[in-house]
């Protein structure tokens, strides 16, 4: 396992990578957004960059859930004049 200045710079580097990714999704307008549409958020993408930074740092995370107002959701679109940026990340 880790030691603690290595978990603390393993979970702030996945944390920025969070923030990268949610930060890089944008709301889908027919006509004016370039594909590969942006605008979904899903469990399965965070849990992507989550994986591929934890393996980088030399850590394994387990489980990676997205949740919206506290109940966890498996995907999120973003409507016309939303953006997403990291709120929290809740490590057990």
């Amino acid at each position: 396992g880790l030691v603690a200045g290595e978990e603390d710079a393993a979970q702030a580097a996945i944390e920025a990578g969070i923030d990268d990714y949610l930060r890089s999704r944008e709301p889908f307008i027919l006509g004016v957004t370039r594909l590969p549409r942006t605008d979904r958020i899903t469990a399965a993408g965070i849990s992507g960059v989550v994986d591929d930074i934890a393996s980088n740092q030399g850590a394994t995370v387990t489980s990676v859930s997205l949740s919206l107002g506290g109940d966890s959701i498996p995907a999120y679109t973003l409507d016309y004049g939303e953006k997403a940026k990291l709120n929290n990340v809740e490590w057990t």
